[in-house]
């Protein structure tokens, strides 16, 4: 059977925790779910194309009459949770058209299964990573009496809906996967705001995080970590294959094993792979052996999740991290000559005047090259979501949104006397004060291409003061 895999952005609803300006700036990144789906599907014998409309310079009605032409069994898309609506209303109105069955999957679909099957637009959708369940899916296709048995598919019939379990036992091998589709994609045209190379891709080496941390959702995916050897067997298909020289490990941790980590990066040496790479970690797993053997192997970048510069936050997040040594091991990066890039994020639960000040001046005196500031947000399957729906007594509201758009406001923050616009032009003030000093402006403008690096910081810039 013939697959189509589409992909689009759009602009996030006000539950959103970035900035518009932001969204507008960061570049696009591989939909690598989309391609591991792509790889999957052809692994069991079917066709499948991937359009991602972030890089594809065509219009609605240009993608209709490709969809025509093509005449694919089935159109796939990810769908989230915070951006379930304008995905949804997307998948509608190509529907309205050309009248193909949808399927959806993602993290979301593990969270609210049926209210995303309520939707008339949407006619099955996948929980979970296993690739078993695509198999039979793709396999028992059109036969409906089948889809009973396939663990973790949603589906209708005679208008009502079913959701067929997962069983939480099956771990998944994540070495046994195929390596995303990436000649389905332009790969010339990726890259985010701080990226330096072209071709450039973002890649996975495990999924979800042993730490607990109160507002991220990712404690609810089982840590699975692939092998040293078939992470650089990755890289080098991407180095050979796809002319790639930038790379963005987007694991929550990378450096979760330092052994792994060690061996992963005397792979790459011994290969001969001259490619740049970024991974993001936490500061306290992080040491000299490490910075030294990553930087060998091609690191440039680590992006350290500090979120505030307050301890009393930190603790009430749940990081478990000490600022004295996220402070060590910031200054001993830069010592290496790592840039470095801090997550941070403001109108976190106990938030003040004096906390934000703190982060401020951590950010601008520490020797950041980069940061990124989020609003804090209850997001669906946080700790921080559950506590304040057991707090307050309130109704589901991601629940609620995902049946009715009508429902979409602004959640609030927790144990502070800021709201989110309050916050949300603190940050604001926090992406000018330092981006515009002349030490960063000039880092900037120098780095690789001059013309396009110009280019792109000033328009980030306008966009950060005028929208």
């Amino acid at each position: 059977m013939k697959v189509l895999l589409l992909y689009n952005t759009f602009t996030p609803e006000i539950h959103w925790n970035c900035l518009k300006a932001q969204e507008k700036n960061m570049g696009a990144i591989p939909p690598l779910n989309l391609c591991y789906v792509a790889s999957i599907i052809r692994q069991y014998g079917h066709e499948v194309r991937l359009i991602d409309l972030q890089v594809e310079r065509i219009s609605f009605n240009e993608l209709i009459r490709y969809i025509k032409e093509y005449k694919p069994d089935i159109l796939g898309f990810t769908i989230t949770t915070y951006l379930f609506h304008p995905v949804r209303e997307w998948i509608k109105s190509i529907k309205d058209i050309v009248h193909i069955p949808v399927l959806v999957g993602g993290f979301h679909l593990s969270l609210y299964p049926f209210e995303t099957m309520i939707h008339p637009e949407i006619d099955f959708a996948i929980i979970g990573f296993n690739p078993k369940t695509l198999q039979e899916f793709f396999s028992n296709f059109g036969n409906p009496d089948s889809y009973s048995n396939i663990e973790g598919l949603c589906y209708k019939r005679g208008g009502e809906v079913f959701i067929n379990k997962v069983n939480r036992k099956n771990s998944i091998d994540l070495n046994g996967f195929p390596f995303p589709a990436r000649d389905l994609l332009k790969n010339d045209r990726y890259g985010n705001f701080i990226s330096q190379k072209k071709n450039f891709t973002a890649m996975l080496t495990g999924i979800g995080c042993f730490f607990r941390c109160k507002y991220c959702a990712s404690t609810l995916t089982e840590c699975i970590m692939r092998s040293p050897e078939n992470v650089v067997n990755e890289i080098e298909e991407c180095f050979y294959k796809y002319n790639i020289r930038e790379i963005d490990f987007y694991d929550q941790t990378f450096t979760l094993d330092k052994k792994r980590t060690l061996e992963i990066c005397n792979e790459i040496i011994k290969r001969r792979l001259k490619i740049i790479w970024t991974i993001r970690t936490r500061t306290d797993l992080i040491d000299r052996e490490l910075l030294e053997a990553m930087k060998e192997a091609g690191l440039y970048r680590i992006m350290y999740g500090v979120e505030s510069a307050s301890q009393d936050i930190i603790d009430r997040l749940n990081k478990n991290e000490n600022l004295s040594r996220m402070q060590e091991t910031i200054n001993l990066t830069h010592r290496y000559g790592i840039n470095i890039l801090g997550f941070f994020m403001f109108g976190c639960p106990g938030e003040t005047i004096e906390s934000l000040e703190q982060t401020k001046n951590f950010a601008l005196t520490m020797p950041f090259d980069d940061i990124q500031v989020s609003r804090f947000t209850l997001f669906p399957g946080t700790v921080f979501y559950r506590e304040y729906m057991e707090g307050t007594g309130n109704d589901d509201y991601w629940k609620n949104y995902v049946v009715d758009r009508k429902s979409v406001g602004r959640l609030p923050l927790l144990d502070t006397s800021f709201n989110p616009e309050e916050i949300e032009k603190y940050i604001k003030k926090m992406y000018l004060i330092f981006y515009i000093r002349p030490k960063i402006f000039l880092k900037k403008i120098i780095r690789g291409n001059l013309l396009w690096n110009i280019q792109k910081y000033s328009k980030a810039l306008f966009d950060m003061v005028f929208n």
